[in-house]
């Protein structure tokens, strides 16, 4: 019996062991040239070709850096935005939340609205956004009243990261 729970014992240690060891090569891999362009893939694949990242930079997975980041529909391009800033807290999506402490866009364009798809959306957790600065964006009339023109700011507050 002693036996049995030591090879039980040994066994799960081997599996948590193999499993932090894939994540720090993940981490480690996304970090460098190569295992950019394969996230930036990966992002569009995942996404059926929704987003696309170019430029991805920062450090994967928390503070990313992308050039351009695009969004696409049945129809095609609806919005395009430039010199993106991402620091979030990915443990956070353990909880069911989705914090981000800076969102930060040099310029953007919102052509239209998305094309409804049939078959459901994706639902995202509650999103609680820090800081947010947009220098430009630039929002076609199909999106608002008007066509509008200018900086966003804003945000919650600090994200705090603890459980309440």
């Amino acid at each position: 019996m002693k036996r049995a729970a030591k090879f039980i014992a040994l066994a799960a240690g081997g599996l948590v062991g193999f499993l932090i060891l894939a994540a720090v090569i993940l981490v480690v891999g996304a970090n460098t040239g190569p295992g950019r362009r394969a996230v930036e893939a990966l992002a569009s694949d995942v996404s059926g070709g929704t987003l696309t990242i170019q430029g991805l930079a920062g450090r994967f997975p928390d503070r990313l850096r992308a050039a351009e980041v695009t969004l696409r529909d049945s129809t095609g391009l609806y919005a395009r935005f430039d010199k993106v800033t991402f620091d979030w807290s990915p443990a956070a999506l353990f909880a069911g939340e989705l914090k981000i402490d800076t969102l930060a866009v040099a310029g953007g364009t919102i052509e239209r609205l998305p094309v409804e798809e049939s078959g459901g959306g994706t639902t995202l957790p509650p999103l609680r956004i820090a800081h947010l600065d947009i220098g430009r964006l630039d929002l076609a009339a199909p999106v608002g009243l008007a066509q509008l023109r200018g900086p966003v700011r804003g945000g919650g507050g600090p994200a705090d990261h603890r459980r309440r």
